[in-house]
């Protein structure tokens, strides 16, 4: 099974060069700052990665090298959490894909 050592987080929903082939799912992670709720995201991201590739797996998909795994459209936001702490939610879109090359015009 390949493994991914960082998973792309980005603001934008679409990623020039890059070309989803599947969404995943919705992925969503709490902290105490956007720091911590942006780890987070990311390994819970790689979680959901793994779990991904090893159903994929388990169906009979042959595993590819060429596949890559982005957090499209990532937000931020914050509040106060009942006990008075401030929380932050990071979440996107978890996709897997390929890298796109466009001919030159």
């Amino acid at each position: 099974m390949d493994e991914h050592a960082a998973i792309a987080l980005v603001s934008l929903e679409e990623l020039h060069g890059y070309l989803p082939e599947a969404y995943v799912g919705l992925v969503l992670a709490t902290g105490s700052s956007a720091f911590e709720a942006t780890h987070a995201l990311e390994e819970r991201a790689q979680h959901l990665t793994r779990r991904n590739q090893a159903h994929r797996a388990a169906a009979g998909h042959q595993a590819s090298s060429t596949h890559a795994y982005a957090v499209l459209g990532v937000r931020l936001t914050a509040g106060i959490s009942p006990s008075g702490q401030p929380e932050w939610v990071a979440y996107g879109t978890l996709a897997r894909g390929r890298r796109h090359e466009q001919s030159p015009p």
